[in-house]
């Protein structure tokens, strides 16, 4: 079980990474293709789909982190799916996907934040503030104040940035646990020879 848990966190940490610097390029460079994007972003959709459902069905102790991940997993397949389907319309689609998804993963953060304060684990109040600018990030991307493409572009951007640190806390966080989990079960004992 380690070693799948320890393939799983590898996992998650490249494909946030990855999200991250799709980010990055999109607020550096906005007028990077739109089309480009749609294919990158549903490729990373489509992996962390996969993943989050094969990590929902094979964890076992670990699933009170990891109970909303079948749903999550199938949202993103969905989502990566669309892009893929309909990747002319992403300008119209790709705003609100981004926001679904963020939306969703960002009042599953907050619902965590709550459990972590309820188990009386470390920093759950980041977890709280990471979830609420979720959401002010996704309803903005929502309502779509901003004109044009450039502006649309720089808000996506700074939405997957948002959104890959929020998994990347997020799995510092079950990495924690599961160490102090380890340590806090490591049960010393002596042997004695009983003579007879």
């Amino acid at each position: 079980m380690k070693e799948f848990y320890k393939h799983m966190r590898i996992c998650s940490i490249i494909v946030s990474l990855c999200t991250l610097i799709l980010g990055i390029i999109m607020i550096i460079k906005p007028d990077v293709s739109a089309l480009l994007i749609c294919y990158v972003l549903a490729f990373l959709m489509l992996v962390s789909g996969i993943y989050e459902i094969i990590r929902y069905f094979k964890l076992g102790v670990m699933g009170l982190f990891f109970r909303f991940d079948l749903g999550l997993g199938l949202c993103n397949l969905l989502i990566g799916l669309l892009l893929l389907i309909h990747p002319h319309g992403v300008l119209i689609f790709l705003p609100i996907a981004i926001a679904l998804s963020m939306l969703i993963e960002s009042v599953f953060d907050i619902q965590l934040a709550v459990e972590m304060k309820d188990y009386q684990m470390r920093d759950w109040w980041l977890s709280l503030i990471l979830g609420l600018i979720g959401i002010i990030v996704a309803i903005l991307l929502l309502m779509n104040p901003m004109e044009g493409t450039i502006a649309l572009i720089i808000l996506l951007g700074i939405s997957l940035m948002i959104y890959s640190i929020q998994s990347l806390y997020f799995i510092f966080c079950i990495s924690r646990f599961v160490k102090d989990y380890d340590e806090d079960h490591i049960i010393e004992a002596k042997w004695k020879t009983i003579d007879k």
